[in-house]
């Protein structure tokens, strides 16, 4: 394009100008940009008043893969509804032929420096962090994990309420958990960096060595966490500015963080007055900052950035958890084995010499107590990471769907590891006992599937008690939908069992299943009617007729005419059918 083309042409290549319309929304100005799109801020002046943040495609970014890319993130933020995520309003085409999307015009800077800005204390950073973990574990149960979060991605105002209130955004790299698993080709195949290298995990920096999950965005909340604390970031500066995945995984090999408070108090050496500027922004001095991070908080940011993910949160509900913890004065999952071995230390340290050799009887007694205290905090964590895990996998195994001989023998593994996990009655293990008796209809697998299926209907029956829907469903389902389907197929197992009368009373409960828009309710009341006379259960036949012939008269009479025919009462059928015009 030569330099001195006009505005017309430039809009014609595809740059959008302020002042141009795209879809009904006026652009005012440009306030960012990304790997795939610019953001404006923009204005919709019909038929309401509206201001929103327009993500529009960048000019020549529009192959096939980055397209995709970009529904992807719109859908991410179309499936979340979470206070501290911004909300997607809609999407279309700019006149450029590029795709757009609206979404919630947030305001307010980026969490350190809005913290910092402010001079919030420890504990209220603390506060604003629970609110963010609470906002990524929603976009994980939603079957999102962001893979860019860093301060820039979380913004935080006050409140009417001269609250702090974050707001996660930029979902650009985000990936679903549920996708085909070649969503990261288009990250990789160049070697070029996405994603942020002073908060990426380390298997994110390695593409190809593991799937990324939930943990990687664990470890960038740990990092966010640690410099919210510290002020400063637990990786070293050539980290930082690695600019490829070559790179990155040169000046990371080996990477061992000091704790935030070894940090502080090396920076405190090197550089005094840094160390004093930190402090004073979080209501301290440079020693009672370092002191303040010795303990908890400084254990909860160590555990979050582990290099193996197995020894992170399994997720970041865990390490909110853990925050909350830390708030509330109970003890954290992230206490290192020597607390026991330090109160000891303790307790010698204070008490006169008269008393010692009693102290060290009592420091024994201690130390066992602690030791047995710490050996269960560590089952139960690997048993909440396997949980999570089994979740994940049962999550993935069900919206994969379909059903083979091969796939058959891992959905039977699935459910052994989520009962071994302490899952047994969880919202996942509904999901893997639904598959499973679905494919025992179709597939000799030793079992007939009439207790997966029981199992099944149990926990969804039990959530729609709690009027908790299922999550994992994700759309694909309504929860009272789920358990109607997951009837149908106990039903038939049952049938298939020879197991008349249990097939009946599954039909029956079909019947009083509320909130399923879209069922037929003749269709169902006919096969109920068709179960019962199966199972030799004239008199709930008629009942099913009688009740059926409320809302559909004509079908309620002539059903009622089968099961009187049924129970060899032919002319009574013959009248009735007889009564009922064509």
């Amino acid at each position: 394009m030569a330099d001195g083309s006009s505005e017309g042409d430039r809009q014609r290549d595809g740059f959008e100008q302020p002042g141009d319309e795209v879809g009904p929304y006026r652009l005012i100005s440009q306030i960012g940009e990304g790997g795939f799109g610019t953001v404006w801020i923009a204005e919709r002046q019909h038929p309401f008043t509206q201001w929103v943040a327009l993500k529009i495609m960048k000019p020549g970014m529009d192959s096939r893969a980055v397209i995709a890319r970009f529904e992807q993130e719109r859908q991410a933020l179309a499936v979340m509804d979470h206070p501290h995520v911004a909300r997607v309003f809609d999407g279309g085409m700019a006149p450029t032929g590029r795709p757009y999307f609206a979404m919630e015009l947030v305001k307010g800077d980026p969490v350190t420096e809005f913290c910092d800005n402010e001079r919030l204390p420890l504990r209220l950073r603390l506060e604003v962090m629970l609110q963010i973990c609470d906002a990524v574990h929603h976009a994980h149960a939603k079957g999102i994990i962001h893979r860019d979060l860093k301060p820039a991605n979380i913004l935080v105002a006050r409140s009417e309420g001269d609250r702090p209130i974050a707001k996660v955004i930029d979902f650009g790299i985000a990936k679903a958990l549920l996708h085909a698993e070649g969503d990261d080709e288009l990250f990789t195949k160049s070697g070029q960096l996405f994603g942020t290298p002073a908060y990426m995990s380390p298997e994110q920096a390695s593409p190809g060595s593991a799937p990324i999950d939930a943990r990687s965005d664990v470890f960038a909340l740990g990092v966010i966490l640690y410099e919210l604390l510290s002020g400063t970031l637990p990786c070293e500066p050539s980290q930082a500015k690695a600019r490829t995945y070559a790179e990155l995984q040169r000046v990371s090999c080996g990477f061992d963080a000091l704790s935030p408070a070894a940090r502080l108090r090396r920076l405190a050496e090197e550089s005094p007055h840094e160390a004093d500027r930190l402090a004073a922004r979080r209501g301290l001095d440079a020693q009672g900052h370092a002191e303040s991070l010795s303990g908890e908080m400084g254990w909860i940011a160590m555990k979050a950035i582990r290099p193996a993910r197995n020894e992170r949160y399994a997720s970041a509900a865990e390490l909110g958890a853990d925050i909350a913890a830390c708030l509330g004065g109970r003890p954290v999952v992230a206490a290192p084995e020597s607390v026991a071995y330090r109160l000891r230390k303790r307790f010698m340290r204070h008490q006169g010499r008269v008393f010692a050799a009693a102290l060290v009887v009592a420091a024994v007694g201690l130390s066992m107590i602690a030791v047995s205290w710490q050996r269960a905090i560590a089952r139960r964590e690997a048993q909440r990471a396997m949980l999570a895990e089994a979740s994940l996998a049962a999550v993935t195994a069900f919206h994969g769907d379909g059903a083979s001989a091969g796939r058959i023998d891992g959905l039977l593994e699935l459910r052994q590891r989520l009962a071994g996990a302490g899952g047994g009655d969880s919202e996942p293990m509904s999901l893997v006992q639904f598959l499973i008796a679905r494919s025992a209809l179709s597939i000799d697998i030793g079992e007939d599937g009439t207790a997966a299926a029981d199992a099944s209907a149990a926990i969804v029956r039990d959530a729609i008690a709690r009027q908790e829907p299922i999550e994992a469903l994700a759309g694909r389902y309504s929860t009272p939908c789920f358990l109607d389907e997951v009837l149908s197929v106990g039903e038939a197992c049952h049938a298939r069992a020879g197991h008349a009368a249990r097939a009946c009373e599954l039909a029956l409960e079909r019947l009083s299943v509320d909130g399923c828009i879209g069922i037929d309710r003749v269709r169902l009341a006919m096969n109920a009617t068709n179960r019962c006379l199966e199972a030799g259960r004239i008199e709930d036949a008629l009942r099913v007729s009688e009740e059926l012939g409320g809302a559909e008269p004509r079908a309620g009479r002539l059903l009622r005419a089968q099961v009187l025919d049924a129970a060899g009462r032919a002319d009574e059928a013959a009248a009735i059918r007889g009564a009922v015009r064509p």
